[in-house]
């Protein structure tokens, strides 16, 4: 793995106490909310150990009853880590590139220092979480937290977020980039003028977009959201007769969120990748994203910008677990594609 093993894929399912993981899909022996169904970019196949929650290292459910959980031995690769396009002035997202030096809380603590015990001890060390950029005191977003964060000084208060501003210009119309899916706007009303109902009310609409499932989504009060890959952002509505519908969000004016483009090979799961690789696992030419023929679709440039869907190169427009593309087999709707992983190299009881 590298770093904390967030984009960890491989097929270790025994932990560093020899228990066999049980299955992410399985509620037995254990219970819990840790489902392909609900996570689908974290990757949650048959038992392998996986770290889905912004642990220290991944992890897994044990079959033994007595035995929840523990954290599985996987060694740490060799090759470079995933790079990062750090932010050092304002944050994007949930601010997990911000590298810069603010070091006070919102209410003014300052901050602990991330190698410091006092006032509070904690794990969040440089050890721990190694390529989360936790140096002195200043506040990042170790764990998938909605901000950066950081332990404070006083012995009373443990940790708050951080005020570090947002690259977007609050003095600007709400808007968003690309398909909206960093969208933290406050509009909060459909393309139809319907109410949107709270995400974390279960009338009139039941549904499982909730923030304790989903911390990183950003699901707060009514607000337009997208937490699911859809086209743009959206809501349950407030109307009994109508569950959901998109929201009518402008597209922000200045330049969308840096990528780093991958030509070569894939990190995590490919969304940056932007090679010209065309043809499916099977070895069926991919259909051009422009083209509804042999098969319909509506992801198209205009419905998923900044996705890079040009000719027909493979792709992950809707974060899936790698690029993919429509196939010109009639009888084969879509297949994943073969880009090679950039961490690929063999390791020894890697995988």
């Amino acid at each position: 793995m590298h770093c904390t093993g967030d984009d960890y894929k491989g097929k270790i399912s025994i932990t560093e106490s020899g228990y066999t993981c049980q299955h992410w899909n399985s509620q037995t022996p254990h219970k819990h909310d840790f489902v392909l169904s609900i996570l689908p970019v974290k990757h949650l196949e048959e038992n392998y150990c996986r770290n889905p929650d912004g642990s220290s290292r991944p992890w897994c459910f044990t079959t033994n009853p007595s035995k929840q959980w523990e954290y599985c031995s996987i060694p740490q690769c060799t090759t470079t880590p995933p790079t990062t396009v750090p932010e050092f002035t304002c944050i994007t997202g949930e601010g997990r590139s911000y590298r810069g030096t603010i070091s006070v809380t919102k209410s003014g603590k300052t901050c602990q220092k991330w190698t410091s015990q006092t006032p509070h001890k904690h794990s969040r060390t440089p050890e721990k979480y190694p390529c989360k950029g936790l140096e002195e005191n200043y506040c990042r977003n170790t764990d998938n937290e909605r901000a950066p964060w950081c332990y404070t000084t006083d012995p009373e208060t443990r940790w708050e977020y951080c005020n570090v501003p947002n690259c977007e210009d609050p003095s600007r119309p709400d808007c968003m980039h690309c398909t909206g899916e960093d969208y933290r706007g406050k509009i909060s009303i459909t393309e139809s003028g319907y109410t949107c109902q709270r995400w974390d009310s279960q009338t009139p609409h039941k549904h499982i977009f909730v923030l304790s499932i989903l911390p990183v989504k950003h699901l707060e009060e009514n607000y337009c959201r997208n937490p699911d890959r859809s086209p743009r952002p959206w809501c349950y509505t407030t109307n009994p007769s109508k569950m959901w519908e998109y929201c009518s969000i402008p597209q922000c004016t200045t330049t969308p969120p840096t990528i780093v483009p991958e030509l070569t090979c894939t990190t995590g799961d490919g969304g940056s990748y932007r090679g010209t690789i065309s043809v499916t696992k099977s070895g069926k030419t991919c259909q051009k994203w422009t083209s509804q023929t042999p098969h319909n679709h509506d992801r198209t440039q205009q419905n998923y910008p900044c996705k890079g869907l040009d000719e027909n190169y493979c792709r992950n427009p809707d974060n899936v677990q790698a690029p993919w593309c429509y196939t010109t087999d009639p009888e084969t709707r879509w297949e994943y594609c073969n880009v090679p992983n950039c961490g690929d190299q063999p390791q020894s009881g890697l995988y």
